[in-house]
């Protein structure tokens, strides 16, 4: 693609850009800043933008996928900028240990069976599944899910005041 083509073809659609970054980023600069870092990606790619079916479809699709790039570092920032905050609880001690018993004994009857059979027992799935008659990736969607329940409420009880 020619430049005189990237002008007449691509440029015309920064205005869209520029409003779908807005709409994600919800911050005017950052949204200016993401036009220009798409128009510089697409100025490397412009051979590859004679082929494409939808020159726009895939703007639009590289807009989205690069706010959201921003969006989620962003908040990994934010996360780790705060976990430097949070004075760690000693995973050894026995304070702790309660704890987290305490907090799986609170989940639903299956979590809670597969939690401890898998992490406190050391079943394999494959076992864990035969054992509780339960299809293998059941077990480790409840899993995981458990998991996540019990470090949520253990965060929330270690960061107790801290927000």
């Amino acid at each position: 693609m020619t430049r005189k083509q990237f002008v007449k073809e691509v440029l015309p659609f920064s205005e869209k850009v520029y409003r779908l970054s807005f709409r994600f980023l919800k911050d005017s600069e950052k949204a200016k800043d993401m036009v220009q870092t798409i128009f510089c990606k697409l100025w490397d790619k412009r051979e590859q933008l004679d082929s494409l079916n939808s020159v726009e479809g895939f703007i639009i699709r590289m807009t989205k996928n690069a706010c959201l790039d921003k969006i989620k570092l962003r908040k990994n920032q934010t996360e780790i900028q705060n976990y430097h905050k949070v004075t760690l609880p000693n995973y050894d001690s026995k304070e702790y240990l309660a704890v987290t018993k305490q907090v799986i004994a609170t989940l639903p009857e299956k979590q809670r069976q597969i939690i401890e059979l898998r992490d406190l027992e050391g079943f394999s799935f494959e076992e864990i599944s035969t054992m509780m008659e339960i299809p293998l990736n059941n077990i480790r969607v409840s899993l995981s899910i458990a998991r996540k329940k019990v470090r949520n409420e253990i965060k929330k009880i270690y960061n107790y005041g801290l927000q």
